[in-house]
């Protein structure tokens, strides 16, 4: 129950962080439709500000004037990279190893972006999805297969999404202008401290942009992830 719970909150936020958009907004308000046992079911350290905050997401999203979450994703995430959205932008440092161990990550569970993917495998949304599979994985395994899923959804968040979602968030509340994405950060924030918790995950530095990140350091990408239709949707 808890590792579906989590799963949950990873798949609907990661559509929460896809560009604004009938999709977006259907997937925060879903969240807070069910926030609070969501977020019990979850677990983690402080399930009410997880629940709080995705019903203010939820709120933020709906009250923002009409193209303002259009023109704060491309400010943030895809014109000047005001707060980068892949792991490799993010911690700016041995960009093909990291990408390289995440395809290896995906090949390992019969995961790939389609041939017509515009987007890395390192971005935020595709590494929630993928961890999310693994976490549905994990509630339906048994025995040496449940510690297998479980070992790999470990190293993963360990060696990857713990390196710098924790930052991430941090640095997305105090960049954005948009009350809807500072609460999106809260909420992912603490979706990612129950997975961490239930994980056994230490609680990494929370690493901000490296040095050069900014207007020009990495150009944004169009998205389009394809995990949801290798087996997430």
């Amino acid at each position: 129950m808890t590792a579906l719970a989590q799963a949950d909150l990873l798949l609907g936020l990661a559509r929460a962080f896809g560009p604004p958009g009938p999709a977006a907004t259907k997937a925060v308000a879903d969240l807070a439709g069910v926030a609070e046992p969501l977020a019990e079911a979850a677990g983690g350290p402080d399930p009410r500000a997880l629940a709080d905050a995705l019903r203010l997401a939820a709120w933020a999203v709906a009250d923002a004037a009409p193209g303002a979450l259009e023109m704060e994703y491309q400010r943030l995430f895809s014109c000047g990279v005001a707060c980068p959205i892949h792991e490799a932008g993010f911690v700016r440092r041995d960009k093909g190893h990291i990408l390289g161990d995440i395809a290896g990550f995906y090949r390992a569970f019969g995961v790939q972006l389609r041939e017509d993917a515009a987007e890395r495998p390192d971005h935020l949304v595709a590494e929630l999805e993928f961890l999310a599979l693994l976490l549905v994985m994990l509630a339906r395994a048994e025995g040496e297969q449940a510690a297998v899923t479980r070992a790999a959804a470990r190293a993963f968040g360990e060696d990857h999404l713990g390196e710098w979602l924790p930052g991430f968030t941090v640095h997305l509340a105090a960049t954005t202008r948009e009350p809807a994405y500072a609460h999106l950060a809260r909420a992912l924030a603490g979706a990612w401290g129950a997975v961490a918790a239930a994980l056994g995950l230490d609680e990494p530095p929370r690493r901000l942009p490296a040095a050069g990140t900014g207007a020009g350091a990495e150009a944004g990408e169009p998205f389009e992830c394809g995990l949801a239709e290798a087996g997430l949707a």
